[in-house]
């Protein structure tokens, strides 16, 4: 007779030596005994000896196979031997005998996720936590498969396990992480916080607090917790690399590509850190070190979406299109849902003035992407151009990019709906203060409509006119010729543009004042000066214009040359604070007004008007310095000598 009893007494106390002896004696005289096979088994198991014990469990069910326990301890054998398909069919089939078991729906969740098929693991957890709610694992497994499949159920699970035990930091982080994913930010936060409450010196918590942040749009703070995370953990490629992109979003150039150059010494083929880099140069204009970084990031990985949309500005920057438009359309082929190269190729068609491509391919981008706003200010920009401004006023307002309140004015005054222009500027007031392109609106709408409109930048810009005929620069001779001769030396023509309101003339697109010459220096010391000056001269006004002037500024200077029965229509500046323009050859005059610049308070878009609007005409001549309010409409009046017009303008840019 078989002491079951005895036998369990043994094994629980861990005799297997024992039980080895009294099994192998029974099992002589009971060979096809289920009982002593599926001991004998266990021992083998406890010993780690699992293909012995899996021999034995086999035997065993050929006794008696519809024996859950058995399933379930063949399960754990192969489990132990980490063969997952075989764990997996022994524990389906211990459940199908026994589906009231909590722990083999348990162990079919574990082992489903960790083959990644979550769908299954959902179904085998949600069993489980069916029969016990109380196991606070099953809590933490289920809703981790719940975030791998994007269900906001993992966020309710992990706040059912926190109501248990309020006080666990790491439940509190787990749905910090969840809220983060879900994208929740305020509730990131408020979990963030309560988690660096119990754990302040975790530096990867510091840093997703810099994430959430710098979403939010927050650099300040952002930049405040990854300097934290650095602190803590100072060799982290990944906080060096978040910080730079956090330096780069405040325009706090030099730090961002300082500790990007650092964030690169520590991990040397990182695309992203690289393609941050070259967007710094970018944006600073220093082309060749952008470049630069641009070709060691092709060099990792020549089909990197990013780098070749960057690749792609760069091109349509110096203006080459039709290169720009082939690294665009590469990146469509390579993946035809990366929006960016959708938005890039829109912006590349509307500054080639194909509007029908531009609409196309920015509607996709905005179509793939809802959430970002640049694709929409473009195809608003679009359609403001086509005089479609009531979709333009609805994607300047949807995408709510930078100064869209003044595109919304501008749109609505063009309509000439001066009702709902008048309440959208009351309600706006604030963004639109001192914005040049409004302040240019209200000059003509206060005429128009018969309002005085405050017009905090510049009521009477006419006024603020100054104009200088300038007899030397740096003391020796022919200085207009000499700057003309660097122009060209320096191949600035090879870049030039015609653009819509400049009739039979080219621009210069680069900015002279960040080329690498002396004559441009010396120019750009004496304008600065003569800046300064102006300024000065007005420092009894009023206006914004002086009373409200930029504690700095950065100076962009182009060059453009007119010939023949060419000129320039009417425009302004609105990124400028104040322009001005510097004659450097004029053609012979048949006529005392040909070449000559003329002020002016509208444009050929504005409502036409029965008033009277005052103007300004100013004669060009060479070494004539004018600087002038930015917000200021001008234009220039044709010619008809064969010798060419040729100037400089410039704009001080507020920084």
């Amino acid at each position: 007779m078989i002491d079951k009893e005895k036998i369990k007494s043994l094994f629980i106390s861990n005799d297997f030596d024992q039980v080895t002896d009294i099994v192998d004696k029974l099992l002589s005289t009971n060979k096809k005994n289920s009982f002593l096979l599926n001991v004998k088994g266990m021992v083998h198991s406890q010993k780690n000896e699992f293909s012995d014990a899996i021999r034995y469990f086999e035997e065993c069910l050929l006794i008696d196979s519809n024996n859950d326990v058995i399933y379930s301890n063949l399960a754990f054998s192969f489990l132990s031997l980490d063969n997952h398909n075989k764990a997996i069919e022994n524990f389906e089939k211990a459940a199908l005998i026994n589906s009231g078991s909590f722990q083999y729906h348990f162990q079919l969740g574990d082992l489903y996720y960790k083959k990644g098929n979550f769908s299954k693991a959902i179904i085998s957890l949600e069993k489980a936590l069916a029969l016990d709610d109380s196991n606070t694992q099953t809590y933490t497994n289920l809703s981790a498969c719940y975030a791998e499949e994007n269900n906001e159920r993992a966020i309710v699970l992990m706040e059912k396990l926190i109501s248990f035990d309020p006080e666990n930091s790491s439940y509190i982080r787990v749905l910090s992480i969840l809220y983060i994913q879900f994208k929740d930010y305020e509730n990131a936060l408020k979990y963030l916080r309560s988690f660096l409450n119990y754990m302040p010196d975790d530096p990867i918590a510091n840093h997703d607090l810099g994430l959430v942040y710098y979403v939010l749009e927050d650099y300040s703070l952002a930049a405040n917790y990854f300097n934290k995370s650095l602190e803590i953990e100072p060799d982290s490629h990944l906080f060096w690399f978040n910080l730079g992109k956090t330096y780069r979003k405040q325009y706090n150039y030099d730090d961002a590509i300082e500790v990007l150059l650092w964030s690169e010494n520590l991990e040397k083929e990182s695309i992203g850190t690289l393609n941050e880099l070259a967007s710094c140069y970018f944006e600073t204009n220093q082309k060749e070190l952008s470049l630069e970084y641009i070709t060691k990031s092709l060099s990792l990985d020549s089909d990197n979406l990013t780098t070749l949309c960057l690749k792609a500005e760069l091109l349509k920057n110096e203006y080459k299109f039709s290169e720009s438009e082939t690294f665009y359309k590469k990146v469509i082929d390579l993946d035809d849902k990366f929006s960016i190269a959708y938005t890039g190729l829109g912006l590349l068609y509307s500054l080639t003035d194909r509007s029908e491509q531009a609409i196309s391919f920015l509607n996709k981008s905005i179509q793939l992407n809802p959430s970002v706003g640049l694709p929409k200010e473009i195809l608003a920009k679009v359609y403001k151009k086509d005089k479609n401004y009531d979709l333009a006023i609805d994607l300047f307002k949807d995408g709510k990019q930078p100064s869209w309140e003044n595109n919304v004015l501008e749109c609505l005054y063009y309509q000439e709906k001066f009702d709902i222009f008048q309440d959208f500027l009351e309600s706006n007031q604030s963004a639109l203060s001192f914005s040049r392109q409004t302040s240019a609106i209200l000059n003509h709408a206060s005429i128009h409509l018969q309002n005085n409109f405050k017009n905090p930048y510049c009521e009477k810009p006419l006024n603020y006119i100054k104009c200088n005929d300038v007899d030397q620069i740096d003391g020796l001779p022919n200085f207009n010729k000499r700057l003309i001769d660097e122009f060209y030396n320096c191949k600035l023509d090879s870049v030039g543009r015609k653009q819509a309101l400049l009739f039979n003339g080219t621009q210069s697109t680069l900015n002279i004042f960040e080329e690498d010459s002396d004559l441009f220096d010396t120019f750009k010391n004496f304008i600065s000066k003569e800046a300064e000056k102006y300024f000065e001269s007005y420092a009894n006004s009023n206006d914004g214009l002086i009373t409200n002037r930029p504690n700095k500024f950065s100076l962009k200077g182009w060059f453009v040359d007119i010939k023949k029965n060419g000129f320039l229509k009417p425009h302004n500046h609105p990124e400028g604070w104040i322009s001005g323009v510097y004659y450097l050859r004029i053609p012979k005059k048949n006529d005392k007004n040909e070449a000559n610049i003329k002020f002016v308070l509208l444009n050929d878009d504005f409502p036409e008007s029965d008033q009277v609007f005052p103007e300004m005409e100013i004669e060009a001549l060479e070494s004539r310095l004018i600087l002038f309010p930015s917000s200021l409409y001008h234009h220039t009046n044709l010619f008809t000598d064969d010798s060419d017009r040729i100037c400089v303008s410039f704009d001080f840019r507020p920084l």
